[in-house]
């Protein structure tokens, strides 16, 4: 129970703290990608959004799992990384796609010129 609790109480602390810190660095590449300063506020929105329900919805599911003769700490810390793992390959592959597309546009700008 007390595994529980932790995971949850812990897992939430670091992906809100985790979530502002990405808008908040993250906005100036989606203003440079998206070059429409409404836009890159609504997807900077809807990214925190799905940053915010992906992580939940990691931490909630993780929470649950029954790690039978593991220590409470190192079940925490293994729950905690799961998290974090799961967190870090969604947020990667984000900016990979957001790369993309900042790189599409800059090769646009070079045919026009």
């Amino acid at each position: 129970m007390v595994s529980l609790v932790a995971v949850l109480v812990l897992g939430c602390v670091v992906s809100f703290v985790v979530g502002r810190a990405l808008r908040t660095a993250g906005r100036p590449l989606l203003d440079d990608v998206l070059r429409d300063e409404r836009v890159s506020d609504a997807v900077s929105r809807l990214l925190t959004l799905l940053f915010a329900l992906l992580a939940l919805g990691t931490v909630a599911i993780v929470s649950i799992l029954d790690l039978p003769g593991w220590n409470t700490v190192y079940a925490i810390a293994l729950k905690l990384g799961m998290v974090l793992l799961v967190i870090g390959v969604a947020h990667g592959l984000t900016l990979l796609g957001l790369l993309r597309i900042r790189k599409r546009r800059r090769r646009q700008l070079v045919e026009e010129e």
